[in-house]
């Protein structure tokens, strides 16, 4: 096993010596290798197997309908993805004590977005590092102020929960400026702009586009069929369906500002329970859909407002609705 900022997964390493054909066809592998007189030229491959990792990172949203995989992160996700990650660095000296002369890592990741035919899509990315002088060094290397100790190189997200609600980062963000901006555009485009801006918060799917969003319906900025709208996408939106995520939409879900408007009542009340059997109650659609490797899972065992809370609420409002004739 090997850490990498994508996690600790096994590595597969491939040392060869390079023959001399394919430096004089290539030089550009050892630019400096005359260096050290007559050294070894190696060749080192790495491979990384994404399928067998004791610890992931990747961060994965929206995969779901599709069953013949456990992990988008793995080498192969069915017939949907499959990704590769190869290094291949030269070295001129010996295993014990070299100097490397290039360095390139090549990551590749296929897709496959339509089903119904074999057409591919591919992203691509290489880092090169090649080595263009050398000096011997005089004295010792400076020393570094105030030192960060790293346990290892995995890269680490901060947390879902951490001020996503805090009123200060809403007021201090594009997020909190107010509908009515662009009064120096024309009216026309400063109309496109307020819906552009409108839609782009609704399909966030953060914490703090929530909450504006609740501001915006408070505050009357955005009713009817508009507000029902941008209430509709956020069970397929919301990144990190944390508590504190479902219960911030419970509270709007349930306002009188919403549940008096008859469409956006609807649209809402839909939304939210579909939501919470997504994050909550199915554990299948869950673990695919949200980054539960990177945050953990979403559907709490001690989560105890689904039945305590949502349910009995959701109870009493179809007694109601019932007792009234309301359909």
């Amino acid at each position: 096993m090997e850490d990498t900022v994508t996690g600790e997964c096994e590595v597969l390493y491939d040392v060869s010596p390079l023959p001399a054909y394919v430096l004089q066809s290539q030089p550009e592998l050892a630019p400096l290798w005359h260096l050290g007189g007559k050294e070894q030229v190696i060749d080192v491959v790495k491979s990384q197997n994404f399928s067998k990792c004791d610890q992931r990172l990747d961060f994965q949203f929206g995969i779901d309908g599709i069953s013949d995989f456990k992990h988008v992160g793995e080498n192969k996700a069915g017939n949907f993805l499959s990704r590769t990650a190869v290094t291949r660095s030269i070295l001129t000296g010996s295993l014990n004590e070299y100097v490397i002369q290039s360095s390139v890592t090549t990551n590749k990741v296929i897709l496959s977005p339509m089903f119904y035919n074999e057409q591919k899509g591919m992203i691509f990315s290489r880092l090169n590092l090649t080595l263009v002088s050398w000096s011997s060094a005089s004295g010792s290397p400076p020393s570094v102020s105030d030192p960060r100790k790293e346990d290892d190189l995995t890269y680490s997200y901060e947390s879902s929960e951490n001020n996503v609600y805090s009123k200060e980062l809403i007021e201090d963000s594009l997020l909190g400026k107010s509908l009515e901006s662009g009064a120096s555009a024309s009216e026309e485009s400063s109309e496109s702009l307020r819906k552009a801006f409108r839609d782009a918060v609704g399909e966030a799917g953060t914490g703090p586009a929530l909450v504006t969003l609740k501001e915006w319906i408070m505050s009357k900025k955005i009713r009817g069929e508009d507000a029902a709208e941008l209430v509709s996408s956020l069970p397929r939106a919301a990144l990190t369906p944390t508590p504190e995520y479902l219960n911030e939409f419970f509270k709007l879900a349930t306002s009188p500002e919403v549940t008096k408007q008859s469409i956006l009542n609807t649209s809402a009340i839909l939304s939210f329970t579909n939501l919470v059997r997504m994050s909550q109650v199915d554990e299948s659609t869950s673990h695919k859909y949200y980054p539960t490797h990177v945050f953990g899972r979403f559907s709490l065992k001690n989560n105890s407002a689904v039945q305590q809370e949502y349910i009995p609420w959701l109870e009493r409002a179809l007694e109601s609705a019932v007792s009234q004739a309301d359909s």
